[in-house]
């Protein structure tokens, strides 16, 4: 099976719960990719405020980045399992829609797919992103198993 674990917001491949999981299934002969999308300075949107232009963080290059680094590489004759974290989550609905792409399974962790009014600068990276509308019945077409988890204790996404 290939797995792709997308990170979120401000995120990185190389931090949180990323790299573990990568290695114990890269140990059980699974491919894993885990791209790095391009992302904001939070210290340099946190000083410029609103008026920071989002040059990184949003949809689009998120779009972009995984179709020239993910998309060309993976063999959609073989089983294929998305793993979001966050942001990444609604992220996995945008482009499972766009590009139909058959999962065998998704993982979402800690999803959302609209504002969290916690933090602004969280708000404002992910406002691109957000969508409610999506097409589920397609989605549930193209996704054949779904996992939500949540934590009991994540300073940004209530359970």
């Amino acid at each position: 099976m290939q797995f792709v674990i997308f990170h979120g917001s401000f995120g990185s491949c190389n931090d949180n719960w990323f790299p573990e999981l990568k290695s114990k299934l890269e140990a059980l002969s699974q491919t894993v990719f885990t791209p790095q999308f391009p992302i904001e300075d939070w210290q340099e949107l946190t000083q410029k405020g609103e008026k920071y232009e989002l040059k990184n963080q949003n949809l689009t290059r998120w779009i972009e980045t995984f179709s020239q680094i993910v998309l060309s590489q993976l063999n959609r004759n073989e089983k294929i399992c998305f793993v979001g974290h966050s942001l990444s989550s609604v992220f996995i609905l945008h482009i499972v829609s766009r590009f139909r792409i058959k999962l065998d399974c998704a993982i979402f962790v800690s999803p959302f797919l609209d504002k969290l009014n916690k933090t602004w600068q969280i708000d404002y990276v992910n406002s691109s992103f957000y969508k409610t509308d999506f097409d589920f019945d397609v989605i549930k077409k193209l996704i054949s198993i779904s996992y939500v988890l949540y934590s009991d204790n994540d300073p940004y996404v209530d359970r």
